[in-house]
């Protein structure tokens, strides 16, 4: 007992000692210099386009920023009240019309972030893990999720929704003991809003036809499971993610279906998206067309093999009003000998506005990424570790279900590529690039990025990681400025053209 005693008497003096020195030691670190803004590309100077920045930061949750996590960093560095500043102090000096957050807590959401934010001019939206549910008031406010901001002068909010892994992997078991024991048990959450642009999102004003002026934008963030040893789960998260996003955009096309509801008609993006093999025979070249107001944007995705065959190249596009764009993705193999290729051409243009921004917690070699960039995974990718999967993912592809891989319909680029930002995550045993910024690669043009904090202030302050005095989450910001096109009529001709 005297000699635990003794020995405590010795130690406690030695880890206050060190824990003094680190916090000094941190104190004296100059502050780093401005990150680099790299240029990409030049806006449009003969039309008007929307121009837009986004913002995508994991924050660092205050019950995850401890100690035992983060021992190099200083006590009061990790204390919220001191990284809170900092991390807004991030937020408003990019200042971006779109913000989307990860590790926000339930209670910084309301009593910080979005009061703080609202009087800066934007909105927001967010939602806690889905254990969040389960636990008492006085627990839930602790609970961390997602949040997605917009500055309100640009957008406006037409509708927002949840994605929830658990529930969806409940949904799709099909009685695999893998689903419901490894992917059901993990709480992580998706978040998109429907956004809509406003006069001032507009470079040059707004676009002189009225149709062109109220573009929709889909925002979405998640924030995918962070365990290594579960790559399976992270795979399969990605996947509903991208399964739940395509139903978002086939539930606005139910409004204008025939016998639906077609009041707001004009100025919407319209998606048909899935498996159309068994279209009813009522549903028509003519009949598509005729239906569709003029200014929809159209968009069929999914396995074309079964079309009916009053559905031709002619139909579609000689009943396809002008301002409306139409994108046929997928399995083409089987379409009506009458679509062809010149037929879909001189009647087609792609426009999809989709934005997919998140703390993914993968690396750009992992099939996570594979699935995203390129649409497509195999159904035996090393990822999915031999498990029992592949029946009840069926369900969540476009592809056909014997083709041995699962599909997405979007075409999607990532904002930054690892020679650029060679790390977003950056701790004392981990450094590598887990936060990503996807948008439609047919639709949208980068025009800038935000560089990587200088390796050489790092090296220089032997800093060995995240969080520091001077950098409040073990996650870097991502900044990435966007421009997005209206669509215009060729009166000539009648087709349509993406500026």
């Amino acid at each position: 007992m005297f000699l635990t005693l003794y020995l405590c008497l010795l130690v406690t003096p030695l880890c206050l000692f060190l824990t003094l020195y680190l916090s000094v030691s941190a104190v004296n670190v100059s502050q780093p210099p401005q990150r680099p803004w790299l240029p990409l590309g030049r806006p449009s100077s003969t039309h008007s386009t929307c121009i837009f920045t986004v913002m995508c930061y994991n924050v660092l949750c205050e019950k995850y920023a401890t100690r035992q996590m983060y021992g190099y960093c200083p006590n009061w560095a990790l204390e919220w009240e001191y990284r809170k500043k900092n991390i807004m102090q991030e937020i408003r000096n990019y200042s971006a019309d779109i913000i989307t957050l990860q590790e926000v807590q339930t209670d910084q959401f309301y009593n910080f972030f979005l009061p703080t934010l609202q009087r800066d001019k934007y909105d927001g939206i967010f939602s806690p893990k889905s254990r969040a549910k389960t636990m008492a008031e006085s627990e839930k406010k602790y609970v961390d999720g997602c949040a997605i901001f917009w500055r309100t002068e640009k957008f406006s909010l037409v509708k927002e929704y949840l994605i929830e892994f658990n529930q969806m992997a409940m949904a799709n078991a099909e009685g695999s003991d893998d689903m419901l024991n490894r992917v059901m048990t993990k709480d992580n959450i998706g978040l998109a809003a429907m956004l809509e642009t406003r006069d001032a999102a507009w470079e040059s004003g707004a676009p002189s036809d009225p149709a062109q002026q109220n573009q929709r934008l889909l925002v979405c963030t998640a924030h995918i499971h962070w365990d290594p040893e579960f790559c399976d789960v992270k795979l399969i998260q990605t996947m509903m993610l991208m399964h739940e996003i395509r139903q978002i955009m086939d539930r606005e096309v139910a409004s204008f279906r025939p016998g639906g509801h077609r009041a707001a008609a004009s100025n919407i993006q319209l998606l048909l998206c899935g498996d159309l093999n068994s279209l009813p025979d009522s549903v028509t070249g003519e009949s598509l067309g005729s239906h569709l107001a003029s200014n929809i944007q159209l968009l069929l995705c999914g396995d074309l093999n079964s079309l009916p065959d009053s559905v031709t190249g002619e139909s579609l596009g000689s009943h396809v009003a002008s301002n409306i764009q139409l994108l046929l993705c997928g399995d083409l193999n089987s379409l009506p000998d009458s679509v062809t290729g010149e037929s879909l051409g001189s009647h087609v243009a792609s426009n999809i506005q989709l934005l997919l921004c998140g703390d993914l917690n993968s690396l750009p070699d992992s099939g996570v990424v594979e699935f995203l960039v390129n649409g497509r995974v195999p159904a035996n990718h090393p990822d999915f570790k031999e498990l029992g999967y592949r029946t009840c993912l069926k369900k969540l592809s476009v592809s056909n279900e014997r083709s041995g891989e699962f599909t997405h319909p979007f075409r999607l680029a990532s904002s930054y590529s690892p020679d650029i930002m060679p790390y977003t995550n950056y701790t004392y045993d981990f450094k590598g690039i887990i936060d990503y910024i996807f948008y439609s690669r047919d639709t949208m043009t980068p025009l800038g990025i935000l560089g990587p904090l200088d390796p050489d202030w790092l090296r220089d302050n032997k800093v060995q990681g995240c969080p520091h005095p001077h950098v409040p989450s073990d996650h870097f910001s991502l900044l990435v400025e966007l421009e997005m096109s209206p669509v215009r009529s060729d009166t000539a001709n009648g087709l349509i053209a993406h500026r």
